[in-house]
């Protein structure tokens, strides 16, 4: 019975990855509107959710270096990820626009790769020392990393663009 729910478990993985990158594939070639107004939302929304989880069930000191790791490599991972994206303005409306790439695509499949290696990391936890609740806040936390760095990346970048268009325009007329 187990070895049936561990197949079971890869093929509902791979058709979750299978579907996340048909969708963002098909996304991908066209503008997405960018608003610089709400690109702080999904970050705070997930740092309550991590601020919960860590007032329930508080992190030792093992657990909070493994926070503060997974934060600056999250970090790191999502400067790169908003680098990635491609962000224009309009020069008829103004207006911001995003394109995803193909790197930013394969960046999405590889963070879905290592969730899933830290799930299997964590079910056998007790050879490393850590317990499957450490992992885990490791991992939230490499999330909030990588979710506000690359907002963060693409708020500077995004600002920087219109100030320049504005900037461009105000030159040219009189």
């Amino acid at each position: 019975m187990h070895g049936q729910n561990s197949l079971l478990s890869y093929v509902v993985m791979g058709i979750a990855i299978i579907l996340i990158v048909a969708l963002r594939l098909r996304r991908m070639g066209t503008d997405q509107p960018l608003k610089l107004e709400r690109l702080w939302v999904l970050p705070a929304i997930y740092l309550v959710i991590v601020a919960i989880s860590f007032a329930e069930a508080p992190p030792d000191a093992t657990g909070w270096t493994l926070v503060g790791i997974g934060v600056v490599l999250g970090g790191l991972a999502g400067w790169y990820r908003g680098r990635a994206i491609s962000i224009r303005v309009d020069p008829e409306t103004g207006t911001l626009n995003q394109r995803a790439s193909p790197l930013a695509l394969i960046f999405l499949v590889v963070l879905i790769a290592l969730r899933y290696g830290l799930r299997i990391l964590a079910h056998q936890a007790s050879p490393v020392h850590l317990s499957a609740t450490t992992i885990v806040d490791g991992f939230l936390a490499l999330a909030f990393g990588l979710i506000a760095l690359q907002r963060l990346e693409m708020f500077l970048r995004g600002r920087r663009l219109l100030m320049e268009a504005r900037a461009g325009r105000s030159d040219i007329t009189p």
